[in-house]
């Protein structure tokens, strides 16, 4: 049977809608260009300061940050779980679906229980919870046990949160056969070995955690708080490894598609459920800006990014935020915002025009969208946050795409960010756009020389001695040049008199050559 059907007229009022129209490649990619902009329309909103109960991986842990930051009462941030194998609260971590449903049954039915033959034993005598993180090692029975009682206490907290915070991680389940319920992670090498009996790997379908996300629903209906409502996430982290007979990345494509596909058909039945595309923000952005190192872990500008949307679509009153500004008041951040930036007083900048983004308040200011864009932009990369800063110097550039200043900050943004060659491309579009502004020229020609393209350098630096030949940092760009030496290593020129003296000479020449 279909998911969800529409009638014509529904059809064809859902098509009129900005955000049906896949982004084509416009300008710099429009909401495709740098972090993905994916739209989100809430079907409730968080109380200030309600409880709120956070599950699942690493995503929930950020979610749980922001929340407290602005008020919330994030139950399980008050956990007395800590371990020295963890960090921060990755100890309540659950990855796969039934981690998260074994937990909920045992806090909220009272017919259930951890099982008795629950935690796996080692031939040395040492215990291992398999429900709680998998990266947890065997333990003594006592800190076990303990961890185990401190573990159910968080959980029997959910009962009195309407919020709740679900983020679905991986397919790849491990099934106890002695229990019949599915494990947190893989058991730990030494048990598999010395137990190879007692465990299976199952990769589950949609179906299977369909019926999952259903169980939970029932759960919190039947004996969570009685206006519970749940905000479901997709982890946008990608499998380490995988235990299927399959490619990483087609195991990874497949396991986040199964727990997409399964939130969604629960939430189109259960108005109670809200999907927040993370997974999509993540996956749709350019992916030397939205993961770390690792290739991984989500960069930490993009996970607060997201973070800081959850809160501005569900906490819109949050603590800490500002209240709706007059026009007047509006303005007067505007100007105090231009000033800080003009005396470089970024991080003063960088909060006044952030807040004027929030609903579009640099419209009602009066500021013109490229010029909002281009300050936001040159204030979040001079406080050290390159990410969103060539977000909204792409969005600048887009806006004027004649612009020599967006286009070289833009380059400035992705040149923190590793990407050299993209950003030699705006520092080219900079120096053809303003032709007379030495500092485009003299960066687009520093890229040309760590790429040892000297000739294409000295070219485009002669062009400009050509159109300023009284130029004196020409001069020295040229010598500099000659002597192969990078134009901010001006000291070995000086270093080596007999090449610089010949350098310099010949820059003159060049120089008199273009007057």
């Amino acid at each position: 049977m279909p998911l969800v059907s529409f009638s014509v007229a529904e059809a064809g009022a859902n098509l009129r809608n900005r955000r049906a129209l896949w982004p084509n490649a416009h300008g710099l990619g429009g909401r495709l260009g740098g972090v993905a902009q994916v739209e989100q329309t809430p079907g409730f909103v968080f109380e200030p300061g309600e409880p709120v109960f956070t599950v699942g991986s690493c995503f929930a842990r950020n979610i749980e940050a922001r929340l407290a930051a602005v008020g919330m009462d994030v139950v399980t941030l008050r956990s007395p779980l800590s371990d020295e194998h963890a960090k921060d609260n990755d100890v309540l971590n659950k990855y796969t679906p039934h981690a998260i449903l074994n937990e909920f049954r045992w806090a909220l039915d009272p017919d259930a229980a951890f099982p008795d033959d629950g935690f796996l034993k080692t031939s040395d005598g040492l215990w291992h919870d398999p429900h709680a993180a998998p990266f947890l090692p065997p333990s003594e029975p006592e800190r076990v046990q303990e961890r185990r009682r401190a573990m159910s206490a968080v959980f029997e907290e959910l009962s009195r949160c309407r919020i709740v915070i679900l983020t679905l991680g991986l397919v790849e389940s491990w099934l106890d056969m002695t229990t019949g319920l599915y494990l947190n992670g893989a058991p730990p090498t030494q048990i598999l070995r010395e137990q190879p009996d007692r465990f299976r790997l199952d990769i589950l379908s949609p179906a299977d955690v369909e019926a999952v996300m259903e169980e939970i629903v029932g759960l919190l209906k039947r004996h969570g708080h009685p206006r519970f409502r749940m905000l479901a996430t997709v982890s946008p982290v990608p499998l380490k490894a995988t235990y299927a007979d399959t490619d990483v990345l087609m195991a990874n494509t497949y396991s986040k598609s199964a727990l997409r596909v399964a939130i969604e058909a629960t939430a189109r039945r259960h108005p109670e459920i809200d999907y927040f595309p993370s997974y999509e923000i993540v996956s749709l952005s350019e992916r030397s800006l939205a993961f770390q190192g690792d290739n991984r872990h989500v960069n930490s500008e993009v996970v607060g990014g997201i973070v800081d949307q959850v809160v501005r679509l569900y906490l819109p009153t949050a603590e800490g935020e500002a209240a709706p500004a007059s026009p007047m008041d509006l303005k007067d951040d505007m100007a105090r915002a231009r000033k800080a930036l003009t005396v470089g007083e970024f991080e003063k900048a960088a909060k006044l025009l952030v807040r004027l983004s929030r609903d579009k308040g640099w419209k009602a200011a009066g500021y013109r969208e490229f010029q909002f864009r281009k300050d936001l932009g040159l204030a979040l990369l001079r406080t050290g946050k390159p990410v969103a800063a060539q977000t909204e110097l792409r969005r600048a550039v887009e806006v004027n795409e004649g612009s020599a200043e967006g286009a070289f900050l833009l380059g400035q943004a992705l040149e923190a960010l590793g990407r050299l060659a993209e950003a030699e491309s705006f520092f080219q579009r900079a120096a053809e756009l303003d032709p007379v502004k030495l500092r485009y020229t003299r960066k687009y020609a520093r890229h040309l020389v760590q790429k040892g393209e000297l000739a294409e350098a000295e070219r485009v630096l002669y062009a400009f001695a050509r159109r300023d030949p009284e130029n004196e940092e020409v001069v020295r760009l040229l010598a500099a040049l000659r002597a192969e030496t990078p134009d901010d290593e001006p000291a070995q020129v000086v270093k080596q008199p007999s090449v610089a003296a010949g350098a310099v000479a010949w820059a003159r020449g060049l120089l008199r050559r273009a007057r």
